[in-house]
C-alpha cells in the first residue's frame, strides 16, 4: 500500500492542475480577452453571430424594408438592473451580452462580473420570435418578426430606477397589412429570470394566427486548447449511433 502513495500524490496534484486549466480557460482567459483593446475593422457589430433559421421558416434574409414604416438600421441598447448588465440587438432583439454584476470572476477581480452571453467573443446570445402559421397570407416576413426582423426602441439605455421594482424595455416592429408587435422584456429587482413576450396587434382584416419560438445560439469559443484538455463545444445527436458535429462541418452544410 505504502508503494501506491506516490502514485496517488502524483494523479492528485495532475487532476488539480487540469481543474485550474480548465477554469481559466473558461473563465479568466475569456475576461481578459474581452478587456482587451479592440481593433476597430468597420464591420457590422451585428454580424459578429452568424444567422441560423428555425426550420419552419423559408426565407434566410430579413423582408425589404417598409419605407417610412419599419426600422432598416439595428443597434444595441443598453439595460442595466441591479444585478444584470445587458445589451439587446434591435435586430431580432436578441440578448447579445449579459454581466452578471452579482458573480465576479474570482476573489482577486471583485470588479469584473462573469460574462453569461456575448456574442462578440463567445457567439452566446438568446434569440426569439415568431412565425406566421397562416399560409396563403402575403409575405410571412411582412406578418410576424423573426430573429432576423429589426426593432425599433424608445431608447437606447434602459436603467431600473431606484426604489423600482420593475423595469420593462419594449421594442416595436412594423409588418405589412396592419401588422405590429412589441416584444417585450421585463426584468425584476434582485433577479436573474427575464421575462420576454410578444404582443401582437392586427389591424388587418384577415386573422393572425401564428407561434413563438426561443433559442439559444452557440457558435465556436475560441478558447484556447491544451495537450492535456480538449472541451468539445459542436453539436451532438443519437441517430442509431452518437455522433458529434463540428461547428466547421455546421458552416459548409446545414
Amino acid at each position: 500500500m505504502d508503494s501506491l502513495r506516490p502514485f496517488l500524490y502524483v494523479s492528485l496534484v495532475f487532476i488539480l492542475f487540469l481543474i485550474w486549466q480548465a477554469w481559466n480557460q473558461q473563465y479568466v482567459y475569456p475576461q481578459r480577452q474581452a478587456a482587451e483593446p479592440a481593433v476597430e475593422t468597420g464591420a457590422d457589430r451585428s454580424a459578429a453571430v452568424p444567422r441560423a433559421d428555425m426550420p419552419e421558416i423559408a426565407a434566410a434574409e430579413p423582408a425589404p424594408p417598409i419605407p417610412g414604416i419599419q426600422a432598416t438600421e439595428a443597434q444595441r441598447i443598453h439595460v442595466v438592473t441591479d444585478v444584470l448588465d445587458l445589451e439587446i440587438d434591435t435586430r431580432g432583439g436578441d440578448i447579445v451580452r449579459a454581466d452578471l454584476l452579482t458573480y465576479p470572476v474570482s476573489l482577486d477581480a471583485i470588479d469584473q462580473p462573469v460574462r453569461l452571453f456575448d456574442s462578440d467573443q463567445r457567439a452566446y446570445v438568446a434569440q426569439s420570435g415568431l412565425i406566421h402559421d397562416q399560409t396563403g397570407a402575403g409575405d410571412e416576413n411582412e406578418r410576424a418578426p423573426s430573429h432576423h426582423a429589426v426593432y425599433r426602441a424608445e431608447a437606447q439605455e434602459f436603467r431600473l430606477a431606484e426604489g423600482a421594482d420593475e423595469l420593462v424595455v419594449p421594442l416595436i416592429w412594423t409588418g405589412a397589412n396592419g401588422i405590429t408587435v412589441t416584444k417585450r422584456y421585463t426584468f425584476k429587482r434582485g433577479e436573474f429570470l427575464i421575462d420576454v413576450e410578444h404582443v401582437v396587434e392586427n389591424a388587418s382584416d384577415r386573422p393572425w394566427i401564428g407561434r413563438q419560438y426561443r433559442q439559444l445560439r452557440h457558435g465556436p469559443t475560441g478558447d484556447r486548447e491544451s495537450f492535456f484538455l480538449y472541451t468539445y463545444t459542436g453539436a451532438a445527436f443519437y441517430d442509431g449511433k452518437y455522433t458529434k458535429l463540428p461547428f466547421e462541418e455546421m458552416a459548409e452544410k446545414p
